[in-house]
C-alpha cells in the first residue's frame, strides 16, 4: 500500500498551527492518513524512539518538527500516537490578531453616543457640583454675618462672669492600668491546613487491593477507599507491574465518574509517576482517581477526603 504525501500532509498541518481551516477534502485525506500512519507501521521494540519527554516538547513547541523527526513519526505508530497525543492536550498559543482599521472604526461608531451620553452626564454633574458649592459658601458667609451682629450686642449688655469650677483631682491610676495592653496569641492551624509551597506527600499503589481497573465505576463499589486530607498533595502514583512507558492522564472523578481536576504525568520507564492535586477545597466525601493512557482501559483508585485525618508526611 502507498504512503500518503507527507508534504500535503505537513502543509495542512502548518495550516491547522496558524489557525487556517482546510478544505473539506483535504480534511478526508488527513484523517485518512491519520488512521494509516497510526496503525500501519508498529513498533513495540521502540527502535531508535526518542524519548517520551522528548516528544513532549516537540508537540509543545510552536514549529513543527525537522524532517529527521516527521520521518520517524512516519514510520513507527507508536511514536505518531503520543505525539498527536500530546499535541492535543497542548494549550493553544496561536495569537490574537489585531483588529482592523475597518472594525476599530466599526467599534468607534458603535460607542459613539455611549460618548456622547457619558459626555454631557458629566458635564451635567460638574454644573451641578459647582451650584451646590456656591449655595454652600453663600450659606456659611451669612452665619458668619449673623454670629459676628451677635457677638457685637452681646459685647454691650453688662453682664456678672461666672465663677471658673473648682479643680477636680485626678483618678488614681492603677499599675495594671499602666502595663503593655494584652495581645492574644494567634489561633493555632488546623491539622488539615498548610502553607501554599507546603504540598503533602502520598504514595499510591494501583496494584492494592483499593484499585481496580474498568471502563467506569461500578454503581455498587462498597469499598473503603484511602483516607486523605483536604490539602495540597504530591502524589506518586506505582504503575501496575508490565505497565508501558509514555504520557498517563490522571483525573479526579466524583462518584457519576465526573471529572473535577486534571493532570497529565510521564513514565519514562513504566513503573511510575509523579504529579500534584489540590484538595483543599474539597468536601468530606469520596472520590476516584481515574489513571490511564490514550486508548487504554483506565485505574480507579477509591480515597475519602476526612478532615480528621492526621499523620500525612510533607516528605517521601
Amino acid at each position: 500500500m502507498a504512503q500518503l504525501p507527507k508534504k500535503e500532509i505537513a502543509e495542512e498541518q502548518g495550516k491547522e498551527a496558524r489557525g487556517t481551516p482546510p478544505s473539506a477534502s483535504i480534511t478526508d485525506l488527513l484523517a485518512a492518513g491519520r488512521e494509516f500512519y497510526a496503525r500501519r507501521f508498529p513498533n513495540p521494540e521502540r527502535a531508535g524512539c526518542p524519548s517520551p519527554l522528548q516528544l513532549q516538547g516537540l508537540a509543545m513547541a510552536t514549529t513543527l518538527p525537522d524532517q529527521q523527526v516527521r520521518d520517524h513519526l512516519f514510520q513507527c505508530s507508536e511514536c505518531f500516537n503520543e505525539y498527536r497525543e500530546a499535541r492535543a492536550w497542548r494549550p493553544s498559543l496561536i495569537p490574537e490578531q489585531p483588529a482592523t482599521l475597518r472594525q476599530r472604526l466599526k467599534t468607534l461608531r458603535v460607542w459613539q453616543p455611549a460618548w456622547a451620553w457619558a459626555t454631557a452626564l458629566l458635564v451635567l454633574g460638574a454644573a451641578i457640583g459647582i451650584a451646590v458649592l456656591w449655595q454652600g459658601r453663600d450659606h456659611a458667609y451669612k452665619q458668619k454675618l449673623v454670629a459676628k451682629q451677635n457677638q457685637s450686642s452681646s459685647s454691650e449688655a453688662t453682664s456678672t462672669p461666672a465663677e471658673p469650677p473648682a479643680p477636680t483631682s485626678p483618678l488614681p491610676v492603677t499599675a495594671a492600668e499602666h502595663a503593655a495592653p494584652h495581645v492574644a496569641p494567634p489561633a493555632p492551624r488546623k491539622p488539615y491546613e498548610t502553607a501554599k509551597s507546603e504540598a503533602l506527600f502520598k504514595r499510591i499503589n494501583l496494584d492494592s487491593e483499593t484499585s481496580y481497573r474498568s471502563a467506569t465505576i461500578p454503581d455498587n463499589d462498597e469499598g473503603r477507599g484511602a483516607k486523605f486530607r483536604p490539602a495540597l498533595y504530591r502524589l506518586q502514583i506505582l504503575l501496575p507491574v508490565g505497565s508501558q512507558r509514555g504520557i498517563y492522564k490522571i483525573k479526579l472523578c466524583d462518584v457519576f465518574n465526573q471529572p473535577i481536576r486534571k493532570a497529565v504525568a510521564v513514565a519514562s520507564d513504566g513503573k511510575r509517576i509523579e504529579t500534584k492535586f489540590d484538595l483543599r477545597q474539597l468536601a468530606n466525601h469520596s472520590y476516584y482517581l481515574r489513571i490511564g493512557r490514550q486508548d487504554e482501559t483506565p485505574y480507579f483508585y477509591k480515597i475519602v477526603i476526612n478532615r480528621n485525618v492526621s499523620g500525612a508526611k510533607s516528605k517521601p
